[in-house]
């Protein structure tokens, strides 16, 4: 065997590890289904289990390892409660301590991949202003467009995202954050991307990521250890902070905050810097530059 081709099968094997290992990934995700050698994407569990409706609106505490969790608007002032699941025997939908608890687990079984992935749908009006905590192993939160509830999500590996809420804690192994609208954000996140639109107060690091922000309203606490943050206009009413162990930083738009940056190893370029302004904004990275409108 000549070098040439050595270096050419030793790519083929890398490319052939990451194909496994992404689609061995969307399996225990349940985002794709293999049924006798025939891919489907269509894998969600058609098969209610249980459902349940309540006159009041109340706070809501979700429990699930493997499933997909999704809050939309109902069509009435009531909270309707919808559990999917192929064959679950671990499951409820009850009123306790005046809170509306959810818990929905996969079956133990030895069929790895064909069973169909568990969802849990929540129907809450337009107007719902409580407080929701969903924990969860593996799978997906998806909320529509709620401007008023406060969402507190803890997983080990998915994806959060929200049209729009009020609030999110959360607290995140594996998966990343996209969130359009939200009044203010807090939490960790070890490995992933964190993608916001609008948002007023910001404090949340990630470990190994990307954190991305269209607009901060008021004020801003971002860290990562390797990553990139990127900020396109930033309008900064308290004092805040920016800090990257590896990676750039970068907005666009500044206004309402000195600028203290420094870098150990990497350029720093900024404008229109007022010391005069009262606010402070710290931008601080060990290996990256620094660029600020």
């Amino acid at each position: 065997m000549n070098k040439t081709t050595g270096i050419i099968l030793i790519i083929l094997l890398s490319i052939l590890t990451v194909i496994v290992t992404v689609t061995f990934i969307l399996l225990m995700k349940g985002k794709i289904n293999i049924n006798w050698l025939h891919f489907s994407f269509d894998t969600y569990s058609k098969n209610l289990i249980d459902s349940k409706e309540f006159n009041s609106l109340e706070d809501i505490d979700i429990i699930t390892d493997t499933g997909d969790v999704f809050f939309e608007e109902g069509l009435n002032d009531k909270v309707t409660v919808e559990l999917y699941s192929e064959d679950s025997d671990d499951y409820y939908i009850k009123e306790e301590d005046n809170i509306i608890k959810i818990k929905l687990n996969t079956k133990k079984t030895n069929h790895v991949f064909f069973v169909k992935t568990n969802r849990i749908i929540v129907k809450v009006p337009s107007s719902y202003d409580k407080k929701v905590n969903v924990d969860f192993h593996t799978g997906d939160v998806i909320v529509n467009s709620f401007a008023n509830m406060k969402l507190n999500a803890t997983g080990t590996t998915g994806d959060i995202k929200a049209n729009r809420i009020d609030t999110l804690d959360f607290e995140l192994k594996t998966g990343d954050i996209k969130i359009d609208e939200v009044n203010y954000i807090s939490g960790k996140l070890t490995t992933g991307d964190i993608k916001i639109g609008n948002v007023n107060e910001f404090s949340a690091a990630a470990t190994t990521g990307d954190i991305t922000i269209n607009r901060i309203n008021k004020r801003v606490y971002a860290k990562t250890s390797t990553g990139d943050i990127k900020i396109e206009k930033a309008t900064i009413e308290e004092d805040s902070s920016i800090t990257t162990g590896t990676g750039d930083v970068k907005i666009s738009s500044l206004e309402g905050a000195y600028i203290d940056a420094n870098t150990n190893t990497g350029d720093i370029k900024i404008k229109n810097n007022d010391r005069k302004l009262e606010k402070e904004i710290k931008i601080s990275t060990t290996t990256g530059d620094i660029k600020v409108n």
